[in-house]
């Protein structure tokens, strides 16, 4: 959060964490997992130039799993993208070529686990990462 809290500043975006008071463990690769967190949360900001909510939550290990979730309140996946969203060079950015999402989630897969975006009926959109707990 450190890298993207003064970018978050400038556009008027308020980011909000939730995680549990104990650290979560989970076996990855850190780099790549932050990898995945920056460009979810880069992604966010880019969907709220001018101001929103982004919200990071952290979930203890249930039912074998640990949950990640990555939220802003910007207009959500335009929905002639969402069915391909993390296809390679699926995008509606005007800016970017579209790899982002395809590389963060071969690299959750990789570890095992499940990347997935929904629209949030309130507005903005959702990711969720779902990774295997050791």
């Amino acid at each position: 959060m450190t890298l993207v809290r003064g970018r978050a500043a400038k556009q008027a975006v308020e980011v909000r964490v939730d995680r549990p008071a104990a650290p979560v463990v989970a076996e990855v690769d850190a780099d790549q997992l932050r990898q995945v967190l920056l460009n979810l949360v880069l992604n966010a900001l880019d969907e709220m130039p001018h101001g929103g909510v982004l919200d990071i939550s952290l979930r203890d290990p249930e039912n074998g799993w640990i949950e990640l979730g990555v939220a802003d309140t910007g207009p959500g996946v335009a929905a002639e993208i969402l069915p391909r969203l993390f296809a390679p060079f699926a995008s509606d950015k005007e800016t970017g070529i579209g790899l982002g999402l395809s590389v963060s989630r071969r690299i959750v897969e990789d570890h095992g686990g499940t990347l997935r975006a929904q629209n949030r009926p309130e507005g903005g959109a959702c990711f969720t990462l779902k990774l295997p707990a050791p």
